[in-house]
């Protein structure tokens, strides 16, 4: 039907004057034609409108992949970390960088899913869709016929261009911020000055923080691309169904179209064998007759030329129609095949980025619980310091109080030889009276004044020997002293360092179990070498003068 000429009709030289009704008939099939070919520019122009929404969701789809390859980005950086935070472990000074990638979506993937992540990002700009290297590329075949069809979005690749330079850095930072990690935890590891802990946990504490808003980021991202794609899938069954609606509706059309131009066609074919029969036909008269019809049949004559005309012209426009539906039609097709493809080559981005997630989120588990063993550390060796603090400070106070009780002790035995030296000199003085009196009745006198004499001589020699022991221990004591407050001192700022820490971390951190020993040396004084006086000897005088370093033990707190 398509192949045959437009219907002519043969004139020999004259044909019979068309009826008033078969005009009528005419003119009314041509408004019909008129009003169907009305209706079908309607259609058209809601198909430019189905175009138009079709080449909105070509962009949406274009976007919707740019997301999947900024999460699959992600994911590569995320899953390259822990060989990083390994090998700045074991070799800190080696530096280590991001690891190249050939494509957009190669990553270190298990060997299962390689031919699904081995998708470069390349656009198709006549299409919208995806193309792979390996692959020829597949044209429409109406292609070449609808060039208003073809989308060429520069602007998209700019976008796109800028977007994956805006990805690449944040990737960047992301290394960074592993680099940082990897290194504050080896150099907290090894670690030994105290005063730089809390620097280095600070630094951890900020890098920890930034890297798990980067893992929530990338959450988010996958759950707006789930959506997305949920989305694009319904727009994509909507459109199909509309589609498929109307190339039903206007085969419809076409056919009735068909039905029509083959019913004018055989009307007309009738009435041209029916005008050639009675030109044919012999009759008496006819020549008379003839002449006054000579004008109406030139009339019926135009008119069925401007009909002709018009049909072919009918048929023209049905045949171009024909030709943009089965341009639609290999449009249509193509692109449900490309949308097909994106479709599954979503879902397989989709699941592939889901189990990069759950290997992402074990292995944020497992530095957690490494982070958590390494606080818990720290929180001891805080709580090991503070209670050696604590103990030195015990032990100062129990030196400042022994030191108290050697300088009263000192004091005592000055005014004790004080009081000796005099009553010594009474002694001396009252003897000489007694050789003067008499020799007689003083021999028993006298022994006991030289015994009492050579007791006071040695008690002398003992408070001499203890005064410079004294002496020693106290100059020994004030070295230790010494000594002591350069360490509290030390362990005064340590502990200002530790108290800048956060309060709800050294509330969480458990006391430590064993309790401080109080340290308080004595220094008792040798029974050998005290005094007769002191350890209660009978020398004729009393011993009930009290002694301040006899009072008990070293206090302690």
């Amino acid at each position: 039907m398509e192949g045959r000429t437009p219907f002519r009709i043969y004139d020999p030289g004259g044909v019979e004057a068309m009826t008033w009704n078969s005009l009528q008939q005419n003119n009314a099939s041509y408004q019909q034609l008129l009003a169907e070919n009305s209706v079908l520019k309607e259609r058209m122009k809601g198909l430019q409108s189905l175009g138009n929404l079709l080449e909105e969701s070509q962009t949406e789809a274009l976007r919707l992949r740019q997301k999947v390859e900024e999460l699959v980005r992600d994911s590569e950086d995320l899953r390259s970390s822990p060989s990083l935070l390994l090998a700045e472990t074991s070799s800190p000074q080696t530096p280590t960088g991001p690891p190249a990638s050939t494509g957009p979506l190669a990553s270190t993937v298990p060997p299962d899913n390689q031919d699904l992540c081995q998708v470069p990002a390349q656009a198709d700009p006549q299409t919208g869709g995806i193309h792979t290297p390996g692959k020829a590329e597949q044209k429409p075949p109406g292609s070449e016929t609808s060039s208003e069809f073809e989308i060429v979005n520069m602007e998209e690749k700019m976008e796109r261009s800028e977007g994956e330079r805006e990805l690449a850095g944040e990737d960047g930072d992301v290394s960074g911020y592993l680099n940082r990690l990897g290194s504050s935890l080896s150099v907290f590891a090894e670690e030994t000055n105290r005063k730089q802990l809390l620097a280095h946990l600070s630094r951890m504490a900020v890098d920890f923080s930034r890297l798990t808003a980067k893992v929530q980021r990338n959450e988010s991202k996958t759950s707006v691309l789930q959506t997305l794609c949920e989305q694009l899938r319904s727009e994509n069954e909507d459109l199909r169904r509309k589609l498929d609606n109307d190339i039903q509706h206007q085969s419809r059309v076409v056919e009735r179209i068909q039905q029509e131009n083959e019913q004018l066609r055989r009307a007309s074919g009738e009435r041209a064998l029916t005008g050639q029969r009675r030109l044919t036909a012999p009759t008496v008269g006819a020549e008379g007759q003839q002449s006054p019809e000579v004008p109406e049949q030139a009339g019926g004559r135009k008119e069925l030329e401007i009909l002709e005309k018009k049909a072919q012209a009918l048929e023209q426009q049905r045949r171009e129609l024909l030709e943009v539906n089965k341009q639609w039609d290999q449009q249509f097709r193509t692109m449900k095949q490309q949308y097909e493809q994106k479709i599954v080559e979503l879902r397989q981005r989709l699941s592939v980025s889901q189990r990069s997630l759950s290997g992402q989120e074990a292995d944020r588990d497992v530095r957690q619980r490494d982070f958590d063993k390494q606080l818990l550390l720290a929180k001891t060796r805080i709580s090991s310091g503070e209670s050696e603090v604590k103990e030195l400070k015990q032990k100062n106070k129990c030196l400042q109080d022994q030191l108290m009780s050697l300088t009263k002790q000192r004091e005592y035995q000055e005014r004790e030889i004080q009081r000796l030296n005099k009553a010594l000199e009474n002694v001396l003085t009252a003897q000489t009276p007694l050789f003067v009196a008499g020799e007689t009745g003083v021999g028993a006198q006298r022994q006991e004044l030289l015994t009492q004499l050579e007791v006071l001589k040695h008690q002398v020699k003992i408070f001499q020997e203890d005064f410079q022991r004294e002496r020693s221990d106290r100059e020994r004591m004030n070295e230790e002293k010494e000594v002591l407050k350069l360490q509290l001192e030390q362990l005064q700022s340590q502990n200002g360092l530790l108290n800048t820490q956060d309060p709800a971390e050294r509330r969480s951190s458990e006391p430590s179990a064993r309790a401080p020993t109080p340290f308080c040396p004595g220094y008792p004084v040798p029974a050998t070498h005290r005094s007769p006086r002191c350890t209660g000897a009978t020398t004729g005088r009393s011993t009930t003068h009290p002694r301040p370093w006899d009072s008990g033990p070293c206090p302690t707190t």
